[in-house]
């Protein structure tokens, strides 16, 4: 009967501190919530009128990171809990090229010790349109970054719209002039496909009267220009299919569909994965080039109307 009392005082003083540790946890949870909405609320983010991936770095020390933005950085591959990860993309934007002009703004505010900066960022990652907000503010002493991202997927029908509108622009634009240079007209296109991250790369082959494809604009980065870049008769490139063939192109990793069959293989630039999508240029029933779409990584283009129709 000894042991049984024993028991029982045992059992009572356990649930005891559990339900004290327990209650301490949720006040706990309660005041950070509470210092979490006040601090955010500053920032002018309210936490409960949207879906928000939200981490928060105080001091260069990351404090606060929720499920929904750890979704959002997988989907880019970036562990950006690792401050070593973090460095290494900021030493190396070109790494990830969907997201190389966010990096790249932010590092060069950060080298102008500019101490209170906003930037705000739409790309299509992982088929997936995501909205990326950056804050970075001085609270207290303290210097605080806050990033946020959304998901607003549902918006895409309406960005097509933008950016074929955006495209008409330039296309008029560019007509009225006396001149065209074919390397700016390409650098206003890939800047607004880029700015929506829907492109990484785009390139404009030119078939000459020789034979070789000449490539007036060709880019990755604006740290690697291929512009100028010159292809042989003899190469056997997805370009060379494309014109020789006179058809679309859609490859969903470059890595995995080297071989493109007739003795045609894709020409490896770099060494990363690209999702190509290859479009011949048609003037008069005869194939006078190719336009190239690229995004880094597998199958990042979604089967979305403004890719397929272009012509």
């Amino acid at each position: 009967m000894v042991w049984f009392v024993v028991f029982l005082i045992s059992m009572v003083t356990i649930l005891t501190i559990f339900f004290v540790l327990l209650k301490r946890r949720l006040s706990d949870k309660i005041e950070s919530e509470a210092f979490l909405n006040k601090l955010l609320a500053g920032f002018g983010i309210v936490l409960d009128t949207e879906k928000l991936g939200i981490s928060i770095w105080i001091d260069n020390d990351l404090t606060y990171i929720n499920s929904i933005l750890l979704e959002h950085s997988n989907l880019l591959g970036i562990d950006i809990k690792s401050r070593k990860e973090l460095d290494e993309l900021f030493a190396h934007p070109e790494k990830h090229l969907v997201i190389y002009d966010v990096i790249t703004e932010i590092k060069k505010r950060r080298e102008a010790n500019v101490q209170e900066y906003y930037g705000s960022w739409r790309k299509e990652i992982g088929q997936k349109y995501i909205e990326i907000k950056y804050i970075r503010r001085f609270l207290d002493g303290k210097q605080y970054v806050v990033l946020t991202t959304r998901d607003v997927s549902h918006e895409l029908s309406n960005l097509e719209t933008t950016i074929l509108a955006e495209l008409n622009e330039i296309f008029e634009e560019e007509i009225s002039k006396e001149s065209i240079s074919l390397y700016e007209f390409g650098d206003r296109i890939r800047t607004i496909l880029n700015k929506h991250g829907l492109v990484d790369i785009f390139g404009v082959g030119l078939l000459r009267t020789n034979g070789e494809i000449y490539f007036p604009y060709f880019k990755y980065a604006d740290e690697d220009d291929r512009s100028g870049l010159v292809m042989s008769p003899s190469e056997k490139t997805m370009s060379r299919y494309i014109i020789d063939k006179g058809l679309k192109l859609h490859i969903k990793s470059a890595l995995k569909q080297q071989d493109l069959g007739d003795g045609y293989r894709l020409k490896k630039i770099r060494g990363e994965d690209f999702t190509i999508y290859g479009v011949p240029i048609i003037f008069r029933g005869q194939t006078r080039g190719v336009i190239l779409f690229e995004k880094q990584g597998t199958e990042q283009f979604r089967t979305q109307r403004l890719l397929y129709s272009i012509k």
